[in-house]
């Protein structure tokens, strides 16, 4: 019986102690890219609020790809693009460019499309949530493409902008990046 009671301790102990690392780990995946795309990795940063999780920064030449990987403070979250949770961050990472305007930061925030999109080069994909922007400040005109999709109890947000001159992309296609991103996502949701 002492026998007993000492495993379930030491098994308890060993839970309380590993629990909090394994939950980090959750957000802080191992496999992160020094390159998606062309992009090379600028750096990763885990939030004080653990609501925020992880922001993983990608950047090169005026393009900037940015992942994140939250709960949102939420415990369950359904996977796919069809969750209330996952509506209502859609809802409010769109608003973060008009509140941007709002600000001053850019000078024009225009919703060109939004819709379904399916990221990965291999089946299955992974299905997100889509918004495409067009951006202004000043002279310099950018394409921002969002993408959110959820899965493991955690939200993936996806927000790549790249400088345009005139109707070309200065940078690796939105079809590349989708790729790309959504092959990485998929092997954090497969594991």
């Amino acid at each position: 019986m002492t026998r007993y009671l000492t495993r379930a301790l030491i098994s308890a102990l060993l839970f309380i102690l590993t629990g909090p690392y394994y939950a980090a780990r959750a957000q802080q995946p191992d496999n992160l890219p020094q390159i998606i795309a062309g992009i090379p990795f600028k750096g990763a940063k885990k939030f004080e609020d653990p609501r925020l999780g992880l922001g993983v920064t990608y950047e090169n030449e005026g393009a900037s790809l940015t992942l994140f990987i939250y709960n949102a403070g939420q415990r369950e979250i359904p996977t796919g693009i069809d969750g209330s949770i996952l509506r209502e961050q859609f809802e409010q990472s769109k608003g973060d460019l008009q509140e941007a305007v709002r600000q001053k930061m850019l000078d024009k925030a225009v919703l060109e499309r939004e819709g379904v999109a399916h990221l990965g080069s291999h089946e299955p994909t992974v299905p997100a949530r889509e918004a495409v922007f067009e951006l202004k400040k000043g002279d310099n005109e950018f394409k921002s493409y969002l993408y959110i999709t959820a899965g493991n109890n955690f939200l993936f947000k996806v927000r790549y902008t790249v400088p345009k001159a005139g109707e070309q992309l200065k940078g690796p296609s939105p079809e590349m990046i989708s790729r790309e991103v959504g092959d990485l996502i998929s092997s954090w949701l497969h594991r």
